[in-house]
C-alpha cells in the first residue's frame, strides 16, 4: 500500500443531549391528599366538640352536686378622715372594712390577686394591693383596703359635684375590687375572675376636713351591701 493511499474513516452521529424528565402527579395522588387533609380537619373538629361537651358534663354535674352559691360582700366599716379637693387635686384618707362571705359549704376559695379602686365621680384617685388568701367553706373573710396620699381627678362634673356633697354633709365613694380566685370543689379547681363594686355615702369630717389633725373621722352608721359579678373557666 503506497503512501499517499487515502482510507475512509466512518464517523458515528453522537446523539442529543438527554432532557431532564418531568414529574407527573396523578389525578388519583391529587385525590388522595385532598382527602387526607380534609379527614384531618374533620378529625379535629369533632375532638373540639367532645372537649366542649365533656366540659359541659362536669360542669352540670358540679352545679347539681356542690349547689354553689354566690359569694357575698358587705362594706361593714369605713372612715374617712380627710377628702380634700383644691382645683382637681385631691388630698384623701380612707379605710374600709369588707366583709366576704362564703355560704358554700363544699366549696373552699383561693384568692390568688385582690386589686382595690377608690372612685370618685367615676375618677380613680386610690388603688391598694391586698393580701392573698385562702377562704374557708361557710367562712367570713374581712379585708381592709386603705387608701390614703393625693392624686389628681379627672372630670369635668368633679368639682361640682364635690362642692354639692360637701354642703349634703356627705360624699359618695365607690369602691371596686379585682379578684382572681380559684374555686375548689373536691379535686377539681376552677379559676374565676370576680369583681365586687361597692357604693358608700360618707359623712363629711368634722373640722371640715381641712386638715388631717384636726379632721375627725366619721362613724360609718349603714351596712351596705356590695354588687358581686363573675367570670367563670375551668382549667
Amino acid at each position: 500500500m503506497g503512501k499517499d493511499e487515502l482510507h475512509e474513516v466512518s464517523v458515528a452521529p453522537i446523539p442529543p443531549p438527554l432532557l431532564p424528565m418531568e414529574k407527573h402527579f396523578s389525578t388519583a395522588d391529587d385525590t388522595s391528599a385532598c382527602h387526607l387533609f380534609t379527614s384531618a380537619v374533620f378529625s379535629l373538629i369533632k375532638l373540639t366538640i367532645t372537649v366542649v361537651l365533656l366540659l359541659l358534663i362536669v360542669i352540670t354535674v358540679l352545679f347539681f352536686a356542690f349547689h354553689p352559691k354566690e359569694l357575698q360582700a358587705y362594706v361593714e366599716d369605713a372612715a374617712l378622715s380627710q377628702f380634700d379637693l383644691d382645683g382637681n387635686l385631691l388630698r384623701y384618707n380612707l379605710t374600709l372594712a369588707i366583709a366576704v362571705r362564703n355560704p358554700n359549704n363544699k366549696l373552699g376559695v383561693y384568692y390568688d390577686s385582690v386589686e382595690a379602686r377608690a372612685l370618685y365621680d367615676g375618677s380613680r384617685f386610690g388603688f391598694a394591693v391586698l393580701p392573698i388568701f385562702f377562704q374557708e367553706e361557710e367562712s367570713t373573710a374581712i379585708i381592709k383596703p386603705d387608701f390614703n396620699g393625693f392624686g389628681s381627678l379627672t372630670g369635668d362634673s368633679v368639682a361640682a359635684t364635690y362642692e354639692s356633697e360637701k354642703e349634703r354633709g356627705f360624699y359618695t365613694i365607690e369602691v371596686v375590687f379585682h379578684a382572681r380566685i380559684r374555686v375548689k370543689a373536691g379535686a377539681l379547681k376552677m379559676r374565676v375572675k370576680k369583681q365586687v363594686d361597692c357604693r358608700v355615702k360618707l359623712p363629711v369630717a368634722a373640722g371640715g376636713g381641712e386638715s388631717p389633725a384636726a379632721a375627725v373621722a366619721p362613724v360609718f352608721l349603714q351596712r351596705t351591701e356590695c354588687d358581686v359579678s363573675y367570670t367563670w373557666f375551668l382549667f
